[in-house]
């Protein structure tokens, strides 16, 4: 056991949680004066045993530190920090597309109205979480920062802000680096790692918005991405994603800065048919893997000949089907290997493209990237389409690497689009009892969507 977490344990034994005392104030945080018990029960460990502190400590090196803590754990406390932001007239143009995206802006603008100030909306890959976000700036009315973590879900929100809304691009402001441009801006979209950095820009910056929206918000439990909720005293939070978990079940971080009101929308904008195709393979000795520790398994199965081949016959019939097919994988060598293959099968090369990390993050290699994404066969690694991933022409999704949690993956595939095919996923099932069980998994998600498996 780490020095961190014997301390922790004995102060917990010692100091147990009983009746919750009242923040000094309340802003980006609760504030109170430190004691030993208060940061006990926010010294932590993860499902993996890693420790992290749900706690900040101000004043350190003074006679009267005081201790930070998640703002949605207590009350309001004696003085109200919070910052409610500057009046914005701002209304939707579009009406919502279908009855549940009406009922989540409907039941969102009642809770605002009922007096909720930290709101998550748990909606499905492709519900439209923009317009979602968008309903909440008008119902508010105050300058609001929106928190991304990738340039793709910027594009997402500016096209968004002008869609829905009418907005220019002048209205539109952003935080990314040595950029600061929040003067006189209506909605400011700020990189998360960029603000996650404490104190990198202006005081008045943090305290410029009554609103704040966390795209992804279950990555705001990451240990530095945090940082952000610690730095921002709006008055409003409201997170927005397709998943709400974490395998390291830190979820309770992210609820105890933003809030426990959920508004669920687990419709899937389309169904779609599950397409399970067994594949026996031997796996020698030397591959050592386990539950969550599976890079080297990973790598040999992307290697592996006849087990490509199989794939590679299922990405011909979809192709020839006429189908716009997005292949994912664990890693590029993986997808450069799947390339190979298809490329020997008689596939053209201006048909495949990869879907995978910038070199640089400039407007040129965005283009270039999204040039990419509309070829008929897409090469895309799982990390870079995990979130914030927007081509609603994509119909088929050929899953090469196996995972036990494909919602967000799957979610690629069925936005809606009109004229569209019946979304297809490929899910390929390996004969190791590790990835029977991983299929397991999966199972679960698609019968609990009631979806069609075909084979198996």
């Amino acid at each position: 056991m780490s020095l961190l977490l014997k301390l922790a344990k004995e102060a917990r034994e010692k100091y147990p949680a009983s009746v919750k005392p009242e923040p000094i104030y309340t802003g980006a945080a609760a504030v109170f004066d430190y004691t030993p018990e208060l940061a006990a029960q926010y010294s932590l460990v993860d499902r993996f045993k890693k420790p992290y502190l749900n706690y900040r400590v101000i004043g350190k090196n003074t006679d009267s530190p005081r201790i930070m803590l998640p703002r949605m754990k207590y009350e309001l406390g004696a003085e109200d920090r919070r910052i409610e932001g500057y009046e914005i007239d701002v209304a939707l143009r579009v009406d919502p597309r279908n009855e549940d995206q009406k009922r989540v802006i409907n039941e969102l603008a009642q809770h605002y109205i009922d007096g909720a100030t930290g709101i998550i909306v748990n909606a499905a890959t492709g519900f439209g979480k923009t317009y979602v976000g968008c309903s909440a700036i008008e119902d508010l009315g105050i300058t609001t920062l929106v928190l991304i973590t990738k340039s793709d879900l910027e594009g997402q929100w500016r096209d968004s802000l002008k869609k829905f809304m009418g907005m220019e691009e002048e209205d539109i402001g952003l935080i990314k680096g040595d950029i600061c441009n929040v003067t006189g801006k209506s909605v400011v979209i700020a990189y998360v790692q960029s603000m996650m950095k404490m104190k990198r820009y202006p005081s008045w910056v943090y305290k410029n918005f009554g609103l704040v929206i966390i795209d992804e918000v279950h990555l705001m439990a990451a240990n530095k991405f945090v940082n952000c909720m610690w730095q921002l005293p709006a008055k409003y939070r409201l997170g927005l994603s397709a998943k709400i978990t974490r395998s390291d079940r830190k979820e309770h971080v992210f609820k105890d800065h933003i809030g426990r009101t959920l508004i669920k929308a687990d419709v899937l904008p389309m169904k779609f048919n599950v397409v399970v195709v067994q594949i026996t393979v031997m796996v020698p000795k030397w591959v050592r893997y386990k539950a969550g520790r599976t890079a080297s398994l990973n790598n040999f199965l992307g290697q592996h000949q006849n087990r490509q081949a199989i794939i590679t016959q299922k990405i011909l019939y979809a192709y020839n089907k006429g189908r716009n097919i997005v292949c994912f994988a664990e890693t590029r060598k993986h997808l450069d290997y799947a390339y190979d293959c298809l490329v020997n099968e008689g596939i053209k090369m201006s048909d495949i493209g990869f879907y995978v990390g910038m070199k640089k993050n400039t407007l040129e290699e965005k283009e270039k990237l999204k040039a990419q994404a509309l070829k008929r066969i897409v090469l895309a690694t799982f990390k870079m389409t995990e979130y914030g991933t927007d081509f609603p022409h994509w119909d088929t999704a050929m899953l090469m690497t196996p995972r036990a949690d494909i919602e967000q993956t799957v979610g690629r595939v069925v936005r809606e689009l009109e004229g569209k095919k019946i979304p297809l996923v490929y899910d390929f099932v390996d004969s190791i009892k590790l990835l029977q069980n991983y299929f397991k998994s999966r199972c679960k998600y698609y019968n609990s969507k009631a979806l069609n498996i075909i084979g198996g």
